[in-house]
């Protein structure tokens, strides 16, 4: 996506400290599929209020809500315990920005004068999807997140007070 939000969780420290107790691989493990299971509530909710809507490919072949269809997410694990997901369209649906932000009227021809003359493209205003999911569903996110680490922690053999 154009623009990204970068969130960073802080006030954890037991979690981390668990975490840290454990074998790299098994933090891994745990950070990627509890960042998994919290970042597929942003990815439902960006699919539920995504503009639906038919786009016309070259060679007459339409679909019907390429958006919501495209809307992906990456989730990794790093060995200091830090974790990263992505959530949102590949660079290559570079017009889903189009759709978040909206479009200004862009004109086709010379500039003479000053002026410029010629047809305008046109103006789309903004049908934002991946801004109001965000801001929407952080705290049932951080809420999941948080909820499961605990519980992958419990599942490792790891209690908390």
């Amino acid at each position: 996506m154009a623009k990204a939000v970068e969130v960073k969780i802080s006030g954890l420290a037991e979690i981390q400290d668990k975490l840290e107790h454990l074998p790299i691989k098994a933090s891994r493990k745990i950070m990627r599929r509890s960042l998994r299971e919290a970042a597929q509530i942003w990815l439902d909710e960006m699919k539920s209020s995504v503009r639906q809507g038919p786009h016309h490919f070259k060679g007459g072949k339409d679909l019907f809500g390429v958006i919501a269809k495209t809307l992906s997410m990456r989730v990794s694990a790093r060995s200091d315990v830090s974790g990263s997901a992505v959530v949102g369209v590949p660079k290559k649906v570079f017009w889903a920005s189009f759709v978040e932000f909206g479009t200004k009227v862009r004109f086709r021809g010379k500039k003479s004068g000053g002026k410029r003359s010629g047809a305008t493209t046109g103006e789309m205003p903004a049908f934002p999807f991946a801004r109001p999911a965000f801001e929407a569903k952080k705290q049932e996110v951080l809420d999941k997140f948080v909820a499961d680490m605990k519980q992958s922690l419990e599942e490792e053999g790891i209690k908390f007070q």
